[in-house]
């Protein structure tokens, strides 16, 4: 039986999400495992921080395999969601798995917040820190390029 061939665009979107969820595993040192669930927890939290329509100009961005974890648990009816202090979004964050003294919240924010800046266009970063509260620019900066 013959193999049926694999769609380009997917195999593209796998490699693309496999680099970042190596930067991620880099940057904590920890398992590329750990690193898929931290990504998907802290895209969470900063995707709840944002209007329904940034959240969507957001996740057009994210590789097609990242944005099921991007939209995982959402509820667009519950957005934006009210933190406005870093504390209360890294509190959030330290209550979920696999949130521990193995990974910080703060480092792991600053991780995915890194990734999302080197690969996120700098329009849709602006975009992003404009309609979010403060406490995301403090994670989510473009990258120097």
């Amino acid at each position: 039986m013959a193999q049926a061939p694999v769609s380009t665009t997917l195999e593209r979107s796998v490699q693309t999400a496999n680099s970042w969820i190596h930067d991620i595993a880099q940057r904590l040192d920890v398992d590329p495992d750990k690193a898929t669930t931290v990504l998907g927890r802290c895209l969470g939290v900063i995707r709840d921080s944002l209007t329904v329509d940034e959240a969507a100009d957001l996740a057009a961005q994210v590789p097609i395999v990242i944005r099921g974890l991007y939209h995982q648990e959402w509820k667009p009816s519950r957005t934006p969601v009210q933190r406005s202090r870093t504390d209360d979004a890294l509190q959030e964050l330290a209550q979920q798995r696999p949130f521990s003294a193995e990974v910080d919240p703060e480092t792991a924010m600053a991780a995915v917040g890194a990734v999302l800046g080197s690969r996120v266009t700098r329009g849709q970063i602006a975009d992003v820190n404009s309609q979010a509260p403060s406490w995301v620019a403090r994670f989510v900066q473009p990258a120097s390029r």
